[in-house]
């Protein structure tokens, strides 16, 4: 209400996910029925209103707002907030409580893990929710809180089960060095180390076609088999806000910066 100053709401290309191990130190989320267990075990739009402040939009699909291949209402399964299909899906999986304690377990394994994150005011919120929704449905969530490299060196050696991070990745749909099989650490970000050949074939496609509509439908599709495949548990995708004065004139601050109109900002000597 601050009539001295403008604010700038604006999507970005920034979204925030749990990735589940899939490699070689994975222990409880190579299933995918157990990764869509945790989609379903949490209200993410209660995440973007509560913790967010609405400063989001829910994630459905990989594609972030900003982008050319956004198109949530092409997405064929979206993760609504239903923790009687997140339990019946870890019973199918063959994680059953069978001793009354709240924790699943299989194969004599309780299904207890901790999840590293980095510690901040939104983490810790973030965190505590997934203890509350998680153990709901039967997992235990041990949080344990790291300072950013030791995290992530962690994150890229695959020394985790399960972590919490968010990632800004500006290439125009582009997504292949946080999803292809090429993308597995060290040479890209695919933390999780989800591998799907039909991914990698259609990433091929899409880094050479030039008809802008085609290239679109192969990207959807790619989105599509992310997300069926729970790749990553992406929560939402960040809003961005930014404060000019008024006399500020022609600037636009969005998810490509703050000040990429500077070439056409002027001021206004009358204000």
């Amino acid at each position: 209400t601050n009539p001295e100053i403008v604010f700038h709401e604006y999507e970005t290309w920034r979204h925030q996910f749990l990735a589940p191990n899939l490699g070689a130190k994975g222990t409880f989320f190579t299933d995918v029925r157990v990764r869509k267990a945790l989609y379903f075990a949490m209200d993410r739009d209660l995440i973007v209103d509560e913790i967010l402040l609405g400063y989001g939009v829910r994630a459905d699909g990989p594609q972030p707002p900003p982008s050319p291949a956004y198109a949530p209402d092409r997405i064929t399964t979206i993760y609504g907030y239903d923790p009687a299909m997140a339990m019946s899906l870890l019973e199918e999986a063959g994680w059953v409580d069978s001793d009354g304690d709240g924790i699943r377990e299989k194969d004599g394994a309780p299904f207890s893990t901790e999840l590293y994150y980095v510690d901040s005011q939104v983490n810790v919120q973030q965190v505590a929710y997934f203890q509350q929704v998680f153990g709901e449905i039967g997992i235990e969530i041990i949080p344990v809180a790291e300072p950013q490299p030791t995290y992530l060196d962690r994150l890229f050696a695959g020394d985790f089960q399960l972590g919490l991070l968010g990632a800004t990745w500006i290439n125009q749909g582009d997504q292949g060095a946080l999803y292809a099989t090429a993308g597995i650490p060290p040479n890209g970000f695919n933390i999780s180390q989800w591998s799907n050949p039909d991914y990698d074939a259609l990433q091929a496609q899409q880094l050479v076609e030039l008809d802008p509509d085609a290239r679109f439908e192969i990207l959807v599709e790619m989105s599509n088999l992310i997300n069926e495949d729970a790749a990553e548990i992406i929560l939402y995708f960040d809003k961005g806000v930014a404060a000019t004065q008024p006399r500020l004139k022609n600037a636009y601050p969005n998810g490509f910066g703050l000040t990429w109109s500077l070439p056409w900002m002027w001021i206004d000597p009358a204000l």
